[in-house]
């Protein structure tokens, strides 16, 4: 399949790249949902590794997500 033309991409209107860019995610969930592995730099995967370290560290440093979702909203 051919790539497409990014430049004729850019020039659709908010709304079609908006839709555009949530059926690419849909597409790439869906990819992960089948057992395909997703690109993951070095640099990336320690991050993860690090973040991972930390929470096992101290667990209850985490809050829940409801309340960071909370914390958020209320800006």
């Amino acid at each position: 399949m051919a790539a497409p033309d990014v430049q004729q991409l850019l020039e659709l209107d908010l709304e079609a790249r908006i839709a555009l860019v949530e059926r690419l995610w849909e597409s790439i969930v869906e990819d992960a949902n089948a057992g395909a592995s997703l690109p993951l730099s070095a640099e990336h995967r320690a991050l993860l590794d690090a973040r991972l370290r930390e929470d096992d560290a101290d667990p209850g440093a985490a809050i829940p997500w409801a309340d960071a979702r909370a914390r958020l909203r209320g800006r």
